[in-house]
């Protein structure tokens, strides 16, 4: 509970024998913010959905704003916070911190992990003499991680290397396409 009553009781001699007296005193123990974040830590969002932060206090005396913060920088003060399009660049650690004045401050963290499709970087064009080597990475991003990436060869159906990396050793004038 919030305290406790405790209860003073006196008799002696001079009071009847069934008398006392009685005095009551309240205790109520202030005490530092207790600060939790959401159920889930980290909080996995797809990008362009809306994210809601919900920080949760516990403290006596209570309060009535929280100031969270990102990457060292102020954000908001309450309870609730709404990040309306969420985007890459939203994914990371956010802070709720409270403070009741009794000298120490509650904080909590919560991850944000964003989710979004991959993301493809190629080369578009390679040059490279006829019986050199080439190789041409394809750079994928994407959350969670691309769980494979695959090589194909335009009016080559039979074509395909898996991996980063599409590998051509002693090239010829017929290794030359769209891939």
């Amino acid at each position: 509970g919030d305290g406790a009553t405790y209860r003073c009781t006196v008799w002696n001699r001079a009071l009847g024998q069934r008398q006392k007296l009685e005095s009551r005193a309240s205790l109520g123990v202030n005490y530092f913010p207790r600060v939790t974040i959401g159920q889930h830590n980290s909080l996995r969002i797809e990008e362009g959905d809306t994210a809601v932060l919900t920080c949760k206090v516990d403290s006596k005396p209570m309060v009535d704003n929280v100031k969270w913060t990102r990457s060292g920088r102020y954000i908001a003060t309450t309870f609730r916070h709404v990040i309306p399009t969420v985007d890459i660049e939203d994914e990371g650690p956010y802070y709720c911190e409270a403070d009741n004045n009794l000298g120490q401050t509650g904080k909590a963290e919560l991850n944000i992990s964003v989710l979004y499709g991959p993301r493809v970087t190629v080369e578009k064009f390679k040059e490279v003499d006829e019986g050199g080597d080439v190789t041409v990475e394809c750079k994928a991003s994407a959350n969670p991680e691309p769980s494979a990436i695959k090589w194909s060869r335009q009016g080559h159906p039979k074509f395909s290397q898996m991996g980063r990396f599409l590998h051509l050793r002693n090239t010829t004038y017929a290794n030359g396409g769209q891939y």
